[in-house]
């Protein structure tokens, strides 16, 4: 929804083209239920900074939300090696 109400038409796509790049690799089978609850609550926070027009909010809770994920996912890849 986020990407389809994005008023520059080429970044909403390329924002959906990276999200079904790396969406296998964030969250599969060996995710933990503990993050997919704590991926849920970043949504939130972002949507909410969003809703409220917090551009630095909604800036801040993505790149928080975004190192967590890429913490979550070097992990899982540390433990199967």
């Amino acid at each position: 929804l986020l990407c389809a109400a994005c008023p520059n038409q080429i970044l909403g796509e390329l924002a959906i083209q990276m999200r079904n790049r790396v969406s296998y690799i964030a969250i599969d089978n060996q995710t933990s239920r503990d993050r997919l609850v704590a991926c849920t609550a970043e949504h939130r926070a972002i949507v909410e900074c969003m809703a409220q027009s917090d551009a630095l909010g909604a800036e801040e809770a993505t790149r928080e939300h975004i190192q967590r994920l890429w913490e979550s996912t070097f992990r899982r890849f540390n433990q199967s090696a």
